[in-house]
């Protein structure tokens, strides 16, 4: 359902066309009185795939998986790892190191939840879509 609450990009997304950016015009959720691009992660220790902010594909080649996948598992828990202690910027502009509750790990499988649930931290947040939905976190 259309609603006049605002999902433009991160403007520090590189998939980001400015144009549709600034002409968005929408306004803001009620229980987010500030934009979201001022969000972003401040890289200490720069890596990749991650980046300041926005939706990042990393290819992982890998061949006979169906429901889980060890090079899959190996990738995520690499950009996990990676994310826990770098500086998170709020909307307020408030920056704090990054924890394991501000990232969900989502897949679409049980089978590669329990494959990632046995490198991951215990306090991990890992699931399918069916288990976050509503939820929210900085990092997904």
């Amino acid at each position: 359902m259309p609603t006049n609450e605002s999902s433009c990009s991160h403007p520090a997304s590189p998939s980001t066309d400015m144009r549709l950016h600034l002409a968005c015009g929408l306004q803001l959720s009620p229980q987010h009185d500030k934009p979201a691009a001022v969000q972003q992660l401040i890289l200490q220790r720069p890596r990749r795939p991650l980046a300041p902010a926005g939706l990042h594909f990393a290819a992982v080649a890998h061949a006979a998986n169906s429901q889980s996948s060890p090079e899959e598992r190996n990738a995520i828990v690499d950009v996990y790892r990676s994310l826990i202690g770098q500086v998170y910027q709020d909307r307020d502009g408030n920056q704090r190191p990054i924890y394991a509750a501000d990232i969900l790990v989502v897949t679409p499988y049980n089978a590669q939840v329990n494959l990632l649930k046995q490198m991951l931290p215990v306090d991990a947040r890992i699931g399918t879509v069916g288990k976050f939905q509503g939820q929210e976190a900085p990092w997904v």
